[in-house]
Order: structure tokens, then sequence, then C-alpha cells
């Protein structure tokens, strides 16, 4: 037996997508209130969230594998759901402030951050927000073990690649 993606295959992976697609649509009008919810960061502060499920307040983060990432502002895509006057702020490429938003994948990088999670970001002006490294650190632990290896092998193939070409 072969490994070869079949066209029919295919076609019913188009379909589920656009069915899902549709799905999502319809459910728009639909808002789901997180407000009982609260977030405590690693220093005890504490803070209500409230989210809803709307379509046009969801928006894409980077979740760092290391600290220098996180300067950088690099890391693992993920898409997330923040509160409107979250989306004002990044809508107006506010930096510097601290937010949070709701994943609505699971991350690849870090094994226990999976969808619903809270995660604190912070704003970078025309950039996606970036997660804070220390907040997911001391929340979900470090990066998991495959994440760093197959993270820092692609990195050191790409810096191989650039060096040669420079």
């Amino acid at each position: 037996m072969s490994n070869k993606i079949i066209p029919h295959e295919i076609f019913r992976e188009k379909q589920a997508l656009k069915e899902a697609n549709k799905a999502w649509d319809e459910s728009e009008s639909i808002s789901y209130d997180y407000t009982q919810c609260e977030y405590i960061f690693s220093d005890g502060t504490k803070t209500k969230y409230n989210f809803s499920s709307r379509k046009d307040l969801l928006i894409k983060i980077f979740l760092p594998a290391c600290r220098d990432e996180f300067l950088t502002g690099f890391g693992e895509s993920v898409k997330c759901l923040v509160d409107q006057e979250t989306k004002k702020l990044i809508d107006k490429n506010i930096t510097g402030r601290v937010a949070l938003a709701m994943l609505q994948n699971d991350s690849l990088y870090y094994p226990g951050l999976i969808a619903g999670e809270v995660v604190a970001v912070e704003l970078r002006g025309p950039g996606p927000p970036i997660a804070i490294f220390e907040e997911l650190v001391w929340r979900f632990g470090g990066v998991a073990k495959q994440a760093r290896e197959y993270y820092f092998n692609r990195y050191r193939r790409y810096n191989d690649e650039l060096l040669r070409f420079t």
C-alpha cells in the first residue's frame, strides 16, 4: 500500500474545510461569554478577562520557543481570540502593552498549551503580538524536547544557508 494521496481524498478534505468554514460563518452571531474567568500572572497579580467568539476578534500571535525569539518577535504562529479593546489597540499599532488572548488551536511547542487556554501577550505595533516567554515557561513549562530539536535544527540549517550566500 502506498502513501500517495488519491484525488477523492483531496476532494473530501476540501469539502470538510468548506463545511467547517461555512459552520464558522453561520455561528458568527453566537457569542460565548468568558467573563467569570480570571488570569493570574507569575508575579501573583490577577485580572479578569472577557472574550466573545466573534470572527472579527480573531488574531494571529507568536509563541516563542526561547528568549531570543521573544526579543526578535518570532515563534510558532497560532490563532487567538482577544477582547474588543485589545483588538482596537492592535489595529492602532500600539506597542508595549500587555493583553490577554485565548488560543483557538493547540501548540506544538508547548504540550500543555491547548485550545481554550489564555496567554499573556505583548503588543508589538504593526507586527503580530507575541506571548510573553517568562509567562509561558512559568505556566506551561519549557518547550517540548522534540519541538526544541526540530526548531534548532531548522534554525541551524537556515543560518548555514545564509552564511553560504554571504
